[in-house]
């Protein structure tokens, strides 16, 4: 509520970020149970310290990244399959079902550009890959 609203615009001092669209005021783009649920993902990662721990509290799966890759390509892979695990369109679908082959080059490759934006801008990945 009004609490979350608060919080997510100190969040960032001005600066653009994700928690802004969760709130139940403003943004009308996604539904109030979408919302909550994302909520609930990020009182999970401020409180949670293994991402085992992180799936468990958010309800969500984990995947075996390769422990060679990048960071920033972790982060970038993690934040495709959180989006596709929770959406129900045909780029998520296509996403998981690259994930399962462990195809992680070639996500990186067609959506490495689009998290990074996504994460500049402030903006979910949400608003991005519901237009691909």
């Amino acid at each position: 509520g009004e609490n979350y609203r608060k919080y997510a615009s100190w969040y960032a001092t001005g600066y653009p970020n994700e928690l802004e669209h969760y709130s139940l005021e403003g943004n009308t783009t996604w539904n109030s149970t979408w919302k909550q649920q994302r909520r609930r993902e990020y009182v999970c990662a401020m409180v949670i310290q293994t991402a085992a721990e992180f799936a468990r509290c958010a309800g969500l799966s984990t995947w075996q990244l390769p422990s060679l890759m990048e960071d920033i390509d972790r982060l970038i892979l993690g934040r495709l399959l959180a989006w596709a695990m929770r959406s129900q369109t045909p780029t998520a679908k296509k996403i998981l079902q690259m994930a399962n082959r462990g195809e992680w080059e070639e996500l990186l490759s067609l959506f490495r550009g689009l998290v990074r934006w996504s994460l500049q801008q402030g903006k979910p990945l949400e608003s991005i890959l519901l237009t691909f």
